[in-house]
């Protein structure tokens, strides 16, 4: 197994045993979006249909085309390139992911921002490459970090602007899992009751299971992660791949009309002068976020939302987090670096969910 092939379903991994024990029961449909891969599994007599397939990806691929930063094309692209003050009209589905991003900056009184791209950029986590492991100049940190804040940005209908040109739009914290309630969407429009959807590791589950049990899905132990990290990083061999032995989830959640959504600092970071720099940005400081957690599991009604409170979650304290988990009753599984291992910690509301 290359590593490449394997990081992408560590955020969540599905449990799904059942795909094989039920036989048709189950049908799978896979491909890929969003520069990710995309998996469902339907539990029902009814077989999709090749037309079912390409009402996913025609649908998979508009969001795309409203909110990739990565296509030149796309709408948001557009709206990055725009001087300041000019109105831009935002697609259907851009519109509702924007909304909800700048109803989850204030509740989250900024930890996440969808205005938090040119410090992405600035450090090498977003569609221009990172030329080099090191720590971007202060001068480069004070102008990127100057344009950056939820504040700036004004909605009026669905109509956007910004109050200076340099701010720039970076929703894949939460338009990946408005992709998957998308999706799930469309499959209860066409019948299919019963589902799982899984876009990077960002899921939602509708109904149940063949066999009327709640779905499944596993949080990955962050130990492993880092485990498969150095094997593959010493040029260990297929064969003596630990995943094939222990890949054990660090939880298991029981999925019934609900989303679930994973933050982790684990995979996407780089080392410099004895400091870890994660993806995950502080838009209050400009710097990667300076917290012992290592990820954060939210399970919430929406995938959206799930999406967007895990990214904001793990920008915050373990203390700070769990206490607006806690007075918002968001269901919460915080893993958190502890010496040279980890301790788990929960939100009252995810200790009742099972």
């Amino acid at each position: 197994m290359r590593l490449t092939g394997w990081v992408t379903l560590t955020a969540v991994t599905l449990l799904l045993t059942a795909c094989q024990r039920w036989g048709t029961a189950h049908y799978n449909l896979s491909g890929s979006t969003m520069g990710t891969y995309y998996s469902i599994t339907l539990a029902t007599q009814k077989a999709p249909s090749e037309a079912l397939e390409k009402q996913i990806n025609t649908r998979l691929a508009s969001i795309s085309l409203q909110m990739s930063t990565w296509r030149p094309d796309s709408q948001i692209s557009q709206f990055n390139a725009l001087t300041a003050a000019t109105e831009y009209t935002l697609g259907v589905d851009f519109l509702r992911v924007m909304q909800r991003a700048l109803e989850i900056s204030k509740l989250t009184q900024g930890a996440f921002d969808p205005t938090v791209m040119p410090l992405v950029t600035l450090w090498g986590f977003g569609p221009v490459p990172r030329s080099s492991s090191t720590v971007p100049p202060a001068e480069a940190l004070a102008a990127a970090h100057s344009v950056v804040g939820y504040q700036q940005l004004t909605l009026v209908g669905d109509k956007l602007k910004k109050s200076q040109a340099g701010v720039h739009l970076d929703l894949s914290a939460i338009a990946k899992g408005y992709a998957v309630d998308a999706v799930s969407e469309l499959l209860i429009a066409e019948g299919y009751q019963n589902h799982i959807v899984d876009i990077g590791g960002e899921v939602r589950a509708r109904g149940k299971r063949k066999d009327s049990n709640p779905w499944r899905v596993g949080v990955v132990n962050p130990a492993l992660v880092q485990q498969v990290i150095n094997h593959h990083a010493v040029g260990a061999t297929e064969d003596s791949d630990p995943l094939t032995s222990s890949s054990q989830p660090q939880t298991v959640i029981y999925l019934r009309d609900r989303a679930v959504a994973t933050s982790g600092d684990y995979l996407n970071y780089f080392e410099f002068e004895g400091r870890r720099y994660s993806h995950v940005i502080d838009p209050a400081t400009g710097y990667p976020a300076d917290s012992q957690t290592a990820s954060v599991t939210v399970v919430a009604a929406d995938c959206m939302s799930a999406d967007a409170l895990a990214t904001a979650l793990m920008v915050m304290s373990p203390a700070s987090a769990l206490t607006l988990a806690n007075r918002e009753n968001i269901a919460v599984y915080l893993i958190i670096r502890d010496g040279e291992g980890f301790r788990v910690e929960m939100s009252e509301a995810f200790k009742q969910l099972n």
